[in-house]
């Protein structure tokens, strides 16, 4: 069962890896190359958003002040390329064109509230200091990658298709879905309350002080620690749920 369990993990993950790979690739041989001339250039954005989404390997730096300004800092000759428009309440982020090579291709985000996350495509999305909000959804996909320190009542996060979530500070109660090959790790956040679901060779980590539940299925595995006072534990095909 433990081999059966952990091949199924191991080929979840080389399909997951396979995809990503072939995706990354095309995107290699067609694409737009920087020229290595880094330069930094201030955008005027509205205040109207509540959410970011980010994708095609941007690289977006959040922190949270009353002040709100963005900076694209990139090679000089894809910055034409790089677009940043309000739509609907949503600031997003992309390029109109694939970014085969860049020395940089960053932008430093400076806003006071945020609600939702959004991050696709190889993209990535760091917080530059603590995001304190009283709701904050994060969806990492595609390879994306978040790294979020976090002062939050209400925080919901989901990963699919090797996507990675890295979690620090505290919450009170905290939702956690990944899938297909997708990490979450929150060892480092101090949560109340936490329900973790896990498939497809995806893995999961909280730390959780009061109640937790956890649901595992196809060689999933969800790791938890902080001694929670209740813990509720569902496995199924191949899937565990286990304290460290």
């Amino acid at each position: 069962m433990i081999l059966n369990n952990q091949l199924m993990k191991n080929l979840t993950r080389i399909t997951v890896l396979l995809l990503l790979l072939v995706s990354t690739t095309s995107c290699f041989f067609d694409g737009v190359k920087g020229n290595g001339n880094v330069i930094s250039k201030n955008r005027k954005i509205s205040n109207d958003f509540s959410r970011i989404k980010v994708s095609r390997g941007l690289h977006v730096f959040v922190t949270k002040s009353a002040d709100i300004s963005l900076a694209v800092e990139a090679d000089e000759n894809l910055h034409e390329l790089i677009t940043t428009e309000v739509k609907n309440g949503t600031l997003v982020i992309t390029s109109i064109k694939n970014i085969r090579w860049a020395s940089a291709k960053n932008i430093h985000l400076s806003v006071e509230n945020i609600n939702e996350i959004l991050v696709s495509s190889g993209a990535e999305v760091s917080s530059e200091n603590t995001m304190v909000t009283k709701r904050l959804k994060v969806d990492a996909s595609s390879g994306s990658q978040v790294k979020l320190h976090v002062r939050v009542k209400d925080l919901n996060c989901e990963t699919s298709s090797g996507a990675m979530i890295h979690l620090d500070g505290d919450t009170i109660d905290l939702m956690v879905s990944s899938s297909s090959g997708s990490n979450i790790n929150a060892y480092a956040l101090d949560t109340k309350n936490c329900e973790a679901k896990a498939s497809s060779g995806s893995n999961i980590k909280v730390n959780v002080s009061d109640s937790f539940e956890g649901k595992a299925s196809s060689g999933a595995h969800i790791n938890y620690k902080g001694n929670p006072k209740e813990v509720k534990k569902n496995e199924s095909s191949g899937g565990s749920v286990s304290s460290s």
